[in-house]
Order: structure tokens, then C-alpha cells, then sequence
């Protein structure tokens, strides 16, 4: 039989096991709205971008993709009124692929109002999910740095794109976050195996080390 069968009944399966079709036609994930910052963060833009001169990237496939991401801005402004509403590093991945669309998609309608949200929300989970020493509050250097790449990330956003600048405090707490790390990796830039985090897992980037 082919795949396209074979993919067909596993939807089915999974739909009537895991709670039946939702309101869009497909089984919910638990992980929606972690995953529709993911897109936005970057695959997206960069496949919209990426794709500007392939002959099959139709004018049609490109007002679908912008469709797509004013529905994720829709999705996605809608905190908490949607499955999988999580832990601070979930709502920061959200935030900040809004940031990232609204930075990549300025013309689509509610562009600046996404952006000014999302830096609201990305300030004020920075300030509840990371300790004034820069210690992210899961106390695993994985995470620690990986949140702490994903700030720098919005902060450089800001400065290239014109969205709104974050205050001060922002900027002080992700350097902070930073120099905890540089404290605590040893001579090759690796950070311990402390909580859920891999020996030499985590560290830093050729990008945030030249700067």
C-alpha cells in the first residue's frame, strides 16, 4: 500500500485517540502555540526570503505564506487561550517569534501591535525567569544559555528592525546572564552538567563571542 494510505490512517487514529478534530480540522497539540514561535522565529521568513527567485515560489504561495503569518499573529497574541500555555522558556519562544515575524513582515496587518506585545511579554518573562545574578530559573546551563542567546537575539532584532527598544533593565539582565556564564564555563567556552543539561552541552556562539 502506499505511504500516502499509510499517513492518512495514522490521522485517523491519532484524532479519534488523542480527543477527536479540533476546530481547524486537526487533532490540538499540547505544544501549538511552542510550536508557532518556532516558525516565526525563523523558518518562515527565511523560507519566504530564501525563496524570493525559485521559479515554483508562485505570487500565490507567497500571499498564502503571509496569510499564514497573520494568522500566527492572531494565534499567538491570544495568551493563554490556547492549548499549551507553559513554562516561562515556552512563553519566551512564543514572544519571541512574534518579535522575529513582526521584524520580518512589517506590512502585514498588526505588525507593530505584535511587536510592541511581544516586547512587553519578552520584558516581563525576562525579569520573572531570570535571577538578578543572570541564573535562569530552571538552573540548567542549557537552558541558561540557550534563553540567554534567544534575549540577545531580540535585542539585536530591536536595534536592526526599529521595534520598540526594551528599557535599560533588559539589556543590564541579559549581559548579566552572560557574564554568569563566562564565570562558570571552563578555558573552551563549556558550561557544567548541572540540572537538565549535557557535559559541554551548552555554551557559547562565535557570534556572541566576538561580541
Amino acid at each position: 500500500m502506499s505511504s500516502c494510505f499509510f499517513n492518512v490512517c495514522r490521522v485517523v487514529f491519532f484524532s479519534q485517540t488523542l480527543g477527536g478534530a479540533c476546530n481547524t480540522g486537526t487533532f490540538e497539540s499540547p505544544w501549538r502555540s511552542l510550536e508557532m514561535g518556532i516558525r516565526m522565529a525563523a523558518p518562515w521568513p527565511e523560507a519566504f526570503f530564501g525563496f524570493q527567485q525559485a521559479d515554483a515560489f508562485s505570487t500565490s504561495g507567497r500571499v498564502l505564506l503571509l496569510l499564514g503569518v497573520f494568522e500566527h499573529f492572531r494565534g499567538l497574541l491570544v495568551d493563554g487561550g490556547h492549548p499549551g500555555h507553559g513554562t516561562v522558556n515556552w512563553e519566551m519562544t512564543q514572544w519571541r517569534g512574534l518579535l522575529s515575524a513582526a521584524a520580518a513582515f512589517p506590512e502585514v496587518n498588526g505588525a507593530p501591535e505584535v511587536g510592541t506585545a511581544s516586547m512587553k511579554y519578552l520584558t516581563m518573562f525576562l525579569e520573572s525567569g531570570v535571577y538578578a545574578d543572570g541564573v535562569e530559573t530552571e538552573m540548567a546551563s542549557g537552558y541558561d544559555m540557550g534563553t540567554a542567546s534567544d534575549y540577545f537575539q531580540s535585542l539585536k532584532l530591536t536595534r536592526l528592525s526599529g521595534l520598540p527598544t526594551p528599557p535599560q533593565s533588559y539589556t543590564q539582565r541579559v549581559e548579566a546572564m552572560f557574564e554568569y556564564g563566562a564565570y562558570i564555563a571552563d578555558p573552551d567556552g563549556c558550561l557544567p552538567m548541572n540540572g537538565d543539561s549535557d557535559l559541554c552541552g551548552s555554551g557559547f556562539t562565535a557570534e556572541v563571542r566576538k561580541t
